[in-house]
């Protein structure tokens, strides 16, 4: 079955992107983290903080929820004029 997406509802969007962004960003953080700590001298010449690491998911989750939320509003804009997004689903 053949079916077409042609609306997102932004705010739904927003929180799946934001909480992917988190998500992703956290486990790159930590393991920059764990790799910084066996380094000290890699820390200090890259101009890497600990606290710097620690906002990083954050402010990923801020863009992701902003960006989510432009993506839906715009896709939304543009499958009203193109047509929506073609999506086939099995039945298990």
């Amino acid at each position: 079955m053949t079916y077409e997406v042609t609306h997102i509802h932004p705010f739904s969007a927003a929180k799946i992107s934001a909480a992917l962004s988190f998500l992703v960003t956290s486990i790159f953080c930590l393991l920059l983290f764990t790799a910084l700590l066996s380094s000290e001298s890699m820390t200090e010449s890259m101009g890497i903080s600990s606290k710097s690491l620690l906002l990083l998911p954050v402010y990923y989750l801020l863009f992701g929820y902003i960006f989510g939320l432009l993506f839906a509003l715009l896709f939304n804009v543009v499958a009203k004029y193109l047509g929506g997004l073609k999506v086939t689903l099995a039945q298990r």
